[in-house]
């Protein structure tokens, strides 16, 4: 997901991010990352992990409404036009690492 922040509101974007890391810890995601564009400031992308698309769809099922709530504030700090764009990938790690180098 990649959002777009004005220089002014750096810390209060990172400060909600801190709570929606540990929303998406709580609710089993086995990684949660934030980078920023060094080519350009201010532009910061977020990344989950999950086992599996279905634990992802659980993951949107589980979250209460003041979880929401803290990702309306996240969403409404977003600068650019339109919605923060969003893009769900799935791993083919399986389809390309020979199973004996697989992890358990």
């Amino acid at each position: 997901m990649g959002f777009q922040i004005e220089s002014s509101k750096r810390d209060q974007f990172l400060s909600l991010l801190r709570e929606i890391r540990e929303i998406y810890l709580r609710n089993g995601v086995s990684s949660f990352r934030v980078y920023e564009d060094l080519a350009r400031k201010h532009l910061f992308r977020i990344e989950m992990v999950v086992a599996t698309w279905r634990d992802h769809l659980l993951q949107q099922e589980r979250m209460a409404s003041s979880e929401r709530e803290t990702w309306d504030k996240v969403r409404r700090l977003h600068h650019a036009q339109g919605v923060p764009e969003r893009k769900v990938y799935i791993s083919r790690e399986k389809e390309i690492v020979p199973q004996k180098f697989r992890a358990p």
